[in-house]
């Protein structure tokens, strides 16, 4: 009998650093308004607000790029080193007095939010039994959403972008502290022949009462042997379309459009010409998000990840069109929500899923750096060009739509190559990886 409560634990824990990154992500949305106040002492020009909202993307192409080499090295410290720079940066935010600390800060939030993302995912896509990944896969997104939340909520109690940010260092510092209190991967654990820590680490996240030799076992199976140069170039080139795949979702994550519509809400609520303030839309937002993550939870392990990711992009396309063209009032936050909504039950989650499911232990790392740093290229040109691509398409709308066109295409990629991973094992998805690529996207489980 597996002790679910025991990776439950061990989830949230090691997830902490994501609701600190989400803090760090979520500030911007708050911040902009104060930001462009005199009153605050500092203000910041719009296209320096741009920079601002866009070098958090730029540094996580950085930051993902770091975190293959890191993730090396393992997944438990990777996340607990992430978390020193980012308390640091939010230490040197609350103490800004020039343009330049704040947009340091938020190159190095990016650098921090990179490799957080992708350790964090892997680690608890690595220590979930297959009969839980979906639910505990969606943990890291939850804690992510949560630190998003919880920093628009205090936006409302305090009133200085200063005071907003030493509460970002309250919410980092417990991610220094709680990754000694979880189990390395015991995957990762494995991989380097640490079969006695493997075992332990086993012990503690499935109970006492659950036999983990079986599951050990497979962990070494999944382990790649000695071979000659021929044999790992056809290692390699097997793991290239499952690494294509999951970039190709990663980056519709990004062209969706989710982090620029986030971090300009004021903006955008003001274009739709919405009759709700933008400090309650960003409020609403927060919640809606954080409860359709905990809908989530259930869902990819009931419904699967390939229908919630064609079900989901083609709803994001309709709420993306109902803000672009729909009437004002309070129905551009209606729509807003449905997006979000569709995003955190569909997108969202299984997007970071996918890595730790698709591709092979031993290409993991190379996935990670690869596939994160182009989706955060993509997500830096999407957020840096909003506002000038809403000059250059005439307005508002048109950026919506471009943003739809893209949720569309999503839709119908996800439909015709994403594989069906539910409840599948570890053995079954890298023989699923080792197959001709032509039969990849053939693959189902019942």
């Amino acid at each position: 009998m597996i002790n679910f409560n025991c990776q439950v634990m061990a989830a949230a824990m090691g997830s902490w650093s994501c609701l600190a990154s989400g803090a760090s992500l979520g500030f911007i949305t708050p911040a902009l308004p104060l930001l462009k106040s005199p009153m605050e002492g500092l203000v910041l020009t719009e296209d320096t607000l741009s920079w601002v909202a866009s070098l958090l993307m730029l540094g996580a192409l950085f930051g993902a790029a770091l975190a293959g080499p890191l993730l090396a090295k393992g997944r438990r410290t990777t996340i607990w080193l992430s978390s020193i720079p980012l308390a640091v940066s939010w230490a040197i935010l609350a103490t800004a007095n020039a343009p330049w600390p704040i947009l340091l800060t938020h190159l190095l939030f990016g650098v921090c939010l990179g490799i957080i993302g992708d350790s964090v995912q892997l680690y608890v896509s690595e220590i979930a039994h297959p009969s839980h990944r979906g639910a505990l896969g969606c943990v890291p997104v939850l804690m992510f959403n949560v630190g998003t939340l919880a920093c628009y909520v205090a936006s409302l109690f305090l009133d200085s972008w200063r005071h907003l940010a030493w509460f970002g260092v309250a919410v980092t510092l417990p991610g220094i502290v709680l990754p000694f209190a979880v189990p390395e991967s015991p995957c990762y654990l494995a991989s380097k022949k640490k079969l006695h820590e493997s075992h332990e680490a086993l012990k503690r996240l499935r109970g006492d009462n659950f036999d983990v030799q079986s599951e050990l076992s497979e962990l070494l199976h999944l382990q790649p042997a000695a071979s000659s140069l021929k044999g790992r170039f056809q290692a390699l080139k097997a793991a290239v379309k499952p690494i294509l795949l999951v970039g190709m979702v990663r980056t519709s994550s990004r062209l969706c459009g989710i982090r620029a519509i986030v971090a300009y809400l004021e903006p955008i609520m003001s274009a739709t010409h919405s009759t709700v303030s933008a400090e309650a839309a960003t409020v609403v937002v927060g919640t809606v998000q954080w409860v359709a993550t905990l809908a989530a939870c259930g869902l990819l392990d009931f419904v699967g990840r390939r229908l919630l990711l064609i079900s989901s992009q083609a709803v994001m396309a309709f709420a993306l069109l109902g803000m672009a063209f729909g009437p004002g009032g309070v129905w551009p936050l209606l729509f807003l929500s449905l997006f979000i909504v569709a995003n955190s039950v569909g997108l969202g989650p299984v997007s970071g899923l996918l890595l730790g499911e698709l591709v092979a232990q031993q290409h993991r790392s190379v996935a990670t750096s690869a596939t994160g740093s182009f989706s955060w290229v993509v997500a830096f040109l999407v957020t840096k060009t909003f506002f000038d691509l809403e000059h250059l398409l005439g307005g508002m709308e048109a950026v919506l739509a471009l943003y739809a066109a893209f949720c569309a295409l999503g839709s119908v990629t996800s439909g015709l190559w994403i594989p069906e991973t539910k409840g599948a094992s570890h053995m079954q998805i890298e023989q699923l990886c080792e197959q001709h690529e032509e039969n990849l996207p053939q693959f189902r489980t019942v």
